[in-house]
């Protein structure tokens, strides 16, 4: 049999030393945490607790911006209450630069649910065998995404599973 591989990914410092607490806790110490911000593409955007945004006028500001200059705050603690900039990159770099190639994957990313599948194209057309989604309704999504709809999000997977999720959905 194959090693078991396992990581996880956490945006925020503070979650992610939850994680590391939690995986310690569950004798899980081997485990990899990832800290990495990941979206449609590499750009740099705005990051509050687990919630990333590009700050565009189109999106609804769910979160207090900085005062402007997006690379004020590169690199730094955000100020309490206050978001900060971090430079995102896709699943499917990710997966390259570290040597990855999930076949189980768990997403849990308050409303950018279809930014970060955008960027993981090429993980979701080869060795990606399950998504566990968490996919909220339109209206959440449109705070993070208002150019993603829950339609697009469904005919992504629909297109990479090649049909099995209408025969999944349906039921």
């Amino acid at each position: 049999a194959e090693p078991l591989y396992r990581r996880a990914l956490e945006l925020n410092p503070a979650y992610a030393d939850a994680v590391r607490a939690s995986l310690a806790l569950n004798h899980f110490d081997s485990v990899p945490v990832l800290q990495a911000a990941l979206w449609d593409r590499e750009e740099t955007l705005w990051a509050h607790g687990v919630t990333l945004q590009d700050g565009s006028s189109r999106a609804a500001q769910p979160f207090p911006m900085p005062e402007h200059n997006p690379g004020q705050r590169k690199g730094s603690h955000a100020e309490e209450g206050e978001a900060v900039a971090v430079r995102a990159v896709t699943m499917d770099r990710l997966c390259a630069q570290q040597g990855l190639s999930p076949t189980i994957a768990k997403m849990d990313v308050h409303g950018t649910e279809g930014k970060i599948l955008g960027g993981m194209q090429d993980t979701l057309h080869g060795p990606l065998q399950f998504l566990l989604l968490e996919l909220h309704k339109n209206a959440y999504l449109r705070k993070f995404a208002p150019d993603i709809s829950r339609y697009q999000i469904l005919d992504m997977l629909e297109d990479a599973a090649g049909g099995l999720l209408k025969t999944i959905l349906s039921k």
